[in-house]
């Protein structure tokens, strides 16, 4: 197991230039969804964010890491082919 990867991260959007606002936006566990998750939050906000100095940052916590949705599948018509 890699380093880290046991522990839970949260994820935390805050302003670079003011640093006012900061709030969580995700919790996870290990250390490479971390930074999975920063990456993906980060490819999220828009050029005007970006300019204002928004971005994202992982830090360990304890918090629990919040539960993922259901996944749903889609539905197969047709039946069996015979």
């Amino acid at each position: 197991m890699l380093q880290g990867e046991k522990y839970p991260y949260e994820i935390i959007r805050h302003n670079r230039r003011t640093y006012a606002g900061s709030q969580t936006v995700d919790v996870v566990r290990g250390l490479s969804a971390a930074e999975s998750a920063v990456d993906f939050h980060n490819r999220k906000l828009t050029a005007e964010e970006k300019e204002a100095g928004w971005s994202h940052y992982s830090q360990r916590t304890t918090k629990t890491p919040w539960p993922k949705p259901p996944r749903t599948r889609a539905y197969k018509s047709g039946g069996y082919k015979r």
